[in-house]
């Protein structure tokens, strides 16, 4: 047998078992969880419901998390937003004919409920940049919406990155 044969073939059963392995392990129960955003500081009147949406679309999206009603949750995951800024970026010309601008949005994440430990997570940020033409206040106004939304998206994966990670009892 060719030598490159011995390897294909070697790996080929190493993969095998590993397959095997994998189908007889256990799947892992997912957690029922209920989301609440609060934004006690009325940042922005669509400010909480961007990041609700966000931070459901990002729970749903990961196979370990199930979305869930109130009342058939094990837990809920509160994100308290905290506080937000719009503004030019630190290093923008605003002399430029689309000036650079960021939206930085702060909020802290808990988890509580029977059968779950307690989790808080430290600080969260999300951020974006967006350009737009200081003369035209609408698409400013367009593009900070815009830029809000990914700014949520960007908390909102950091919230779940957070409590899948680094949950440990309080």
């Amino acid at each position: 047998m060719r030598p490159r044969a011995v390897v294909l073939a070697a790996a080929w059963a190493v993969l095998a078992l590993a397959g095997c392995y994998t189908l007889g392990a256990p799947a892992p129960r997912e957690a029922r969880l209920f989301v609440e955003v609060v934004d006690a500081d009325g940042i922005d009147p669509d400010l909480g419901a961007a990041v609700a949406v966000a931070l459901r679309q990002a729970v749903a999206a990961r196979p370990e998390l199930s979305l869930v009603a109130r009342s058939e949750a094990e837990a809920t995951l509160r994100l308290g937003l905290q506080g937000g800024t719009t503004g030019l970026s630190p290093l923008a010309d605003p002399t430029r004919r689309a000036p650079e601008y960021r939206v930085v949005l702060r909020a802290e994440a808990t988890l509580a409920g029977e059968g779950v430990a307690a989790w808080q997570s430290g600080a969260l940020v999300g951020e974006a940049t967006y350009a737009s033409d200081v003369r035209s206040i609408g698409a400013l106004d367009g593009a900070r919406r815009r830029a809000l939304e990914r700014a949520a998206e960007e908390l909102a994966r950091r919230v779940v990155g957070a409590l899948l990670y680094t949950r440990t009892p309080r």
